[in-house]
């Protein structure tokens, strides 16, 4: 709203009409903070920035570009989500359940617990309040043998 109203005062658009507008943005975050919100606003900026980058011909064009960006925060989460399944949303481990076809809560987190946030013992407390129930058969053979 400040971006436009700037925009609209002076008659043209000007980069410096984001510093006020980010200003008060920051300010209002103090307040009312929304984390989903900010994520979005982040992607999208960087998005656009990406997108303004390639036309002017400052940023390599890379093709499949949105889904290596959509692998890289999936691994974030996947890597949240077994470290400390207690610090995402359950909306996400919802996602990263579904993701995992119904066995991200099997995984085996007790090699982790050497770091010391006992990813086991979250787990457990985690897929209790979700109400994860284990449907999904595990595999009849895993992908990767240790023997």
């Amino acid at each position: 709203g400040v971006s436009c109203t700037l925009r609209h005062s002076f008659g043209r658009d000007d980069p410096r009409f984001a510093i006020p507008a980010g200003l008060l943005a920051s300010t209002a975050f103090t307040k009312y903070p929304d984390v989903t919100v900010a994520l979005y606003v982040m992607w999208k900026a960087l998005q656009i920035c990406y997108n303004l980058g390639i036309k002017e011909g400052v940023l390599p064009h890379v093709s499949n570009f949105t889904i290596f960006l959509y692998a890289f925060c999936t691994a974030i989460e996947f890597h949240a989500g077994i470290l400390e399944p207690k610090t995402v949303r359950p909306s996400y481990i919802k996602f990263l359940q579904g993701m995992s076809g119904d066995r991200f809560n099997r995984f085996n987190l007790e090699p982790f617990s050497i770091y010391g946030q006992n990813a086991s013992e979250q787990m457990r407390e985690v897929s209790r309040k979700l109400n994860i129930i284990n449907q999904a058969p595990l595999p009849k053979c895993s992908l990767a043998s240790w023997k």
